[in-house]
């Protein structure tokens, strides 16, 4: 079974669906291979380079920094560390240097730098954006802006992340995407003070936004929570958890909090139990007409479709009513940094006064970003784009100058 993106919204509602049990059985085995999506593309572009045996790939190796020429200190080869050692290699580039290494997402001293503003215009009071919430690999640490920045690389964008809302989950302890989680029924997202700000299942960059921008109206209410119900825990994964067993094991490690009451559960949430009772009172009104009064929750096709087609008239509404109770933190995430060294049509990477630096070229995350926040796509996409770019660039370059053979 080789499963496509529209099956992700079956994977996030496995226990209300029925219909297809084969299916919906295979698809978390076929989604935790690279057979699918863009797993399966560099898994695809992997096998050529084997194949052809005229790429070497080194893994365990980090980008040190850059070797400029003496002559006109443009880019002639990159020095590259193996991970947990000393060991150096100065590796020499014929054309140009292709820097794809993403962005800063796991480095924190940079989130401190150029997140403070994240999202919003001034800096948020009691919200620090943290490399914890991210998913990104732990080598996005931001290899591609430190060594452009000591060259004089020009950048932009350094305010800016693929936001999506994450998790910690409550079975493996790891963070975890919670886009799916969020726009499910029977269930809301409250910000500190026990209220909602939101529409849940609009489109996940503008849900992080959303985060912020509460966060930075009122420092105490940067605590975000989903609430759900026993219906909701009987129909949707809630993370890896697969069993009462583990949510009980979730419950005593404090990843996941359970009460027979929602003044209970605010109380472990440490919020107000009366708002949060008006909150959810309200919530559960507007569900018997399937409208959301105050944020228009399903009120387009995108948000529809993260929802449950089997849930009407609102895909994405249901009341949160059945004891149990549960929440969860939610936080403000994000997949990836969009921002990085500018660069022009050829992928060049440019100082800031616009001028070239000869020989360096960069793509995907580790450049400023090219496209809007919706997925899927837009980091590999460009990171592709732009290196067949700047390969096709350099190899009709004459070398030793900047003329462009071929009528380029």
């Amino acid at each position: 079974m080789i499963p496509r993106f529209e099956d992700l919204r079956i994977l996030t509602r496995l226990r209300s669906s029925g219909q297809r049990p084969v299916e919906v059985s295979a698809l978390p085995k076929g989604m935790s291979r690279p057979v699918s999506m863009g797993r399966s593309l560099v898994a695809q572009l992997l096998k050529v380079c084997k194949e052809r045996d005229n790429v070497k790939i080194w893994t365990g190796w980090e980008l040190s920094e850059l070797l400029l020429s003496e002559h006109d200190g443009g880019v002639i080869g990159a020095r590259v560390q193996r991970r947990g050692s000393e060991e150096l290699v100065d590796i020499h580039a014929s054309l140009g240097v292709m820097v794809t290494t993403g962005g800063f997402s796991q480095n924190q001293e940079m989130r401190d730098a150029y997140l403070g503003r994240a999202i919003t215009e001034k800096a948020i009071p009691g919200m620090k954006t943290k490399a914890e919430w991210s998913l990104a690999s732990d080598a996005d640490a931001g290899a591609a802006l430190r060594v452009g920045q000591r060259i004089g690389a020009g950048t932009a964008q350094l305010d800016q992340v693929w936001g999506i809302p994450t998790m910690v989950d409550p079975r493996t302890g790891k963070v975890a995407e919670a886009m799916f989680a969020i726009s499910k029924p029977h269930s809301i997202v409250v910000d500190g003070c026990g209220r909602r700000f939101f529409s849940e299942s609009q489109p996940y960059g503008e849900a992080v936004k959303s985060m912020y921008q509460r966060a930075k109206e009122d420092a105490e209410a940067a605590a975000f929570w989903l609430v759900f119900d026993r219906n909701y825990s009987r129909r949707y994964p809630i993370g890896s958890l697969k069993s009462v067993w583990q949510t009980d094991q979730a419950i005593e490690q404090g990843l996941l909090l359970r009460s027979t009451t929602i003044g209970g559960l605010a109380e472990q949430m440490q919020m107000s139990s009366h708002n949060l009772q008006v909150t959810v009172d309200e919530w559960n009104e507007m569900c018997n007409q399937g409208e959301d009064r105050h944020f228009h929750r399903g009120g387009d096709r995108y948000q529809t479709f993260l929802g449950d087609p089997a849930v009407m008239p609102n895909p994405c509404m249901g009341p949160v009513k059945d004891s149990p109770f549960y929440a969860i933190r939610v936080f403000p995430g994000d997949a990836g940094t969009r921002g990085g060294p500018e660069t022009d049509q050829f992928a060049r990477v440019l100082r800031d006064d616009g001028t070239v630096i000869s020989g360096l070229f960069a793509g995907g995350n580790a450049s400023v970003a090219l496209l809007g926040t919706q997925g899927a796509g837009t980091t590999l996409a460009p990171a592709m784009t732009e290196g067949f770019i700047a390969v096709r660039y350099m190899l009709g370059l004459d070398p030793g100058s900047d003329s462009i053979l071929g009528g380029r």
